[in-house]
């Protein structure tokens, strides 16, 4: 009964809310698999085992010595023993977990060992999956260890009498009355779903029938009372967070104090230590959102559990599971392959030096690289130019013309840093080595032999006492000058790229609810690496092994699928009925690409009734990129077709060109049996995803722009929920092969 009431509500309440019901399982003693079901993935691991067995990593211990035995190469003996006592041990490890858990200490310290001697061995035949079942064994020997104590100290849920609920369902409808007043006012809507009243008296109100017909009449029945204490939970939290002096005074109403006090009597923290690993274990299986989400709502709440044990696995978890989703490498060589070189500049020399007027013509050439700073915390980089000035002036004082040369070089040197809103930059600085030389005098004597060369000795004698002063002016003024053109010309792109960063990245992301976070930043003297963790309020990051950079790559970009999970649910389209033209609308204000809603499509009337769980995601494994659509219903014109799901797999490729594209590789439908229903939804969906149209991986600008010329991507690499993709050269006789390494032509 409590299941199919978990059901009901579950279509009414919030994604957090519903996920809440996962800890009155464990308290009914109903198995986590039925609220966690199996995989097609897993399910020869899974089967009579509970939903805490560790189903992938088994499945690559399984799949290594598979792969080892028919490779021809076999394991050594003792690695191969290692492994193969690797799945009972985990199995005996979450046997007792559910029962005895005494011998848990002895079975971790065996599971250590077993890391120990898989970690001993340097096999480079083996190495990728090797390292996948290490990284895969690691994470579950620190937190099984954080499970078992947090087991031995989980709080039992305290008993809750008929008085207490009375309580605070009298606070909850006083506070409904409140709002009800308020109801012309439009931030009262807001401030009811904020303070999840809604859920609160649906979950009071079946509470109360619950417990006059069905509960004894002692104590609130404990799955009741564990629904409430989780909604507390949420509830205070809520109210910890910093709030305006206008948003202060409206929470300081007596109606919501008094509600506040009843609430902070049924605070607990109700995540129970296996709940949590059961969907740990279901994430790593199925690796979508929705379990994303439900394991980082699971991990915030354990943070903030006050009991430190529980404090720590929800700590520790955020740590393994919260790992940088999105990468991107780029070398020295590429950037300043891409700097645009600097014709030399000519003009007309007008100043005053010495308190005399100097006219004549300069020649100025530069020369611009960008070095990169070593720094291991920091994306530091600094624009050097390097210049020449040449000039020749005249200067005229009475009779006297003097004609000099002046020689420059000098160094501008502008610091640079790469942030999460873009570019930081300092003021210039520039150091100048000049000299000057006199090349002739001239005067409206030079007829008369003895005055006319008394006149020029004069002339030059004063030049020569004044050639110091003359060199340190005219070094200030390059430097002055050289500086402020920098600032002028490079401060300008530097904002411009800023802005269009800001417009382009930062507020698409900012109206989809999400953040991006540096985890990791540092800078070689070739390399800039720079990682960073793309998220949202209730999302995770990666947790497994990126791809390699492959020698001989000028960047590299990596992406986990965790990144275009959060990107995705960024979209809010769980539960959403729209037609396609809307949806279309839709994405492109939440990317802010108006032109995006603007195309034409034959399928813009169609209907899409999108489902409340997973809609959409995005995989990335075994060489290929899955796109999985779950629906509710779609309506095609006055066809109708319920409860599916559509399936369409990318493969990288090169086309014949030598260009790398995405190609379509297969698409089937999940649900209806009826194959005039299939063949009716795989016709829609050839429209939507047709097989003829492939999506190039080379940008634009990489055929436009001639700085591009020898440069093409390639390297595609799509393995452990990883996405990477490389810059490499364009070599005259093909490119390489996605799996060989070899030239294709």
């Amino acid at each position: 009964m409590f299941f199919a009431r978990s059901l009901f509500c579950a279509s009414r309440l919030s994604l957090q809310g519903c996920r809440r019901f996962a800890g009155v399982f464990v308290c009914l003693g109903l198995s986590l698999q039925f609220f966690f079901p199996s995989a097609v993935l897993g399910a020869n691991f899974r089967e009579n085992r509970s939903a805490t067995y560790p189903v992938v990593l088994c499945k690559l211990v399984d799949n290594s010595l598979k792969q080892a035995a028919d490779s021809g190469s076999p394991l050594p003996p003792s690695l191969k023993n290692s492994l193969e006592q690797l799945p009972p041990l985990l199995d005996a490890i979450d046997k007792a977990f559910h029962g005895d858990p005494a011998p848990i200490p002895e079975l971790h310290s065996k599971l250590r060992f077993i890391c120990q001697e898989i970690s001993s061995h340097e096999i480079s035949e083996h190495a990728e999956q090797l390292d996948e079942i290490l990284l895969s064994l690691e994470r579950r020997i620190v937190l099984y260890r954080l499970v078992y104590e947090s087991l031995k100290e989980f709080p039992a849920p305290g008993k809750r009498t008929k008085a207490d609920f009375d309580r605070i369902r009298t606070r909850t409808e006083a506070l409904e009355h409140y709002f009800g007043e308020l109801s012309t006012n439009p931030a009262a809507q807001n401030w009811n779903e904020y303070l999840a009243l809604s859920a609160l008296s649906e979950q009071l109100e079946w509470s109360r029938v619950f417990f006059e017909h069905l509960a004894p009449k002692d104590s609130l029945a404990s799955e009741q009372m564990l629904e409430i204490c989780d909604t507390a939970n949420l509830i205070l939290n809520r109210l910890t967070f910093s709030f305006t002096p206008e948003q202060k005074q409206f929470l300081a109403h007596p109606a919501i104090v008094q509600w506040k006090r009843e609430l902070d009597h049924w605070e607990e923290n109700t995540i129970h230590p296996l709940v949590f690993l059961a969907a740990l274990e279901q994430y790593e299986l199925e690796r979508l959102p929705f379990e994303n989400e439900t394991l980082s709502d699971f991990s915030q709440r354990l943070y903030l559990c006050p009991n430190e044990n529980l404090h720590q696995l929800g700590k520790v978890s955020q740590t393994i599971y919260g790992g940088p989703n999105v990468k991107f490498f780029v070398s020295e060589v590429l950037i300043n392959h891409l700097l645009p070189s600097r014709d030399p500049e000519f003009d007309r020399v007008q100043d005053i030096v010495v308190g005399r007027r100097v006219v004549g013509f300069r020649r100025t050439d530069t020369l611009v690289k960008l070095a990169l700073d070593p720094d291991p915390d920091r994306l530091n980089m600094s624009l050097r130019i390097t210049g020449q000035v040449s000039a020749t002036g005249q200067s005229q004082v009475k009779n006297t013309r003097v004609t000099s040369d002046s020689y420059a070089t000098f160094l501008g040197e502008k610091q640079l840093e790469w942030t999460e809103e873009g570019f930081r930059y300092a003021p210039t600085t520039v150091g100048v080595n000049n000299r000057t030389y006199l090349r002739s005098v001239k005067t409206g004597v030079d007829g008369l032999p003895l005055l006319g060369n008394l006149v020029k000795e004069i002339a030059r004698n004063q030049f020569a006492s004044q050639e110091n002063q003359i060199t340190a002016e005219t070094r200030m003024k390059i430097s002055r000058t050289v500086s402020s053109r920098i600032d002028a010309e490079v401060n300008e792109r530097l904002q411009e790229f800023n802005e269009n960063f800001r417009k382009a990245v930062l507020e698409p992301m900012d109206r989809a609810g999400l953040s991006i976070e540096k985890k990791n930043a540092s800078t070689t003297s070739d390399w800039l690496l720079s990682s960073w963790r793309l998220a949202s309020d209730v999302s995770l990051g990666s947790h497994t092994l990126e791809p390699e950079t492959i020698h001989g790559a000028f960047a590299d970009f990596k992406v986990h699928e965790s990144a275009i999970q959060t990107a995705v649910q960024g979209f809010g389209l769980a539960g959403k009925i729209m037609t396609v033209k809307q949806l279309r609308e839709q994405i492109a204000e939440k990317i802010g690409r108006p032109q995006f809603a603007e195309e034409p499509n034959e399928n813009d009337p169609v209907i899409l009734y999108f489902a409340e769980k997973n809609p959409v995601s995005v995989r990335f494994q075994e060489g290929r990129i899955e796109i999985l659509l779950s629906m509710n219903a779609m309506k095609v014109n006055r066809s109708v077709w319920r409860d599916f799901q559509f399936i369409v797999n990318y493969r990288p490729e090169y086309d014949e060109n030598g260009n790398l594209c995405l190609v379509r590789d297969q698409g089937h439908v999940i649900g209806p049996k009826n194959a005039r229903t299939q063949l009716a939804l795989r016709t829609v969906f050839t429209k939507i995803f047709p097989p003829s149209r492939t999506l190039p991986m080379v940008p634009p600008l990489f055929e436009t722009d001639e700085r591009f010329a020898q440069l093409t991507t390639g390297m595609c690499r799509l393995e452990n929920g990883w996405f990477a993709l490389a810059i490499v050269e364009k070599k005259p006789e093909g490119v390489a092969n996605l799996e060989t390494g070899k030239m294709k032509r």
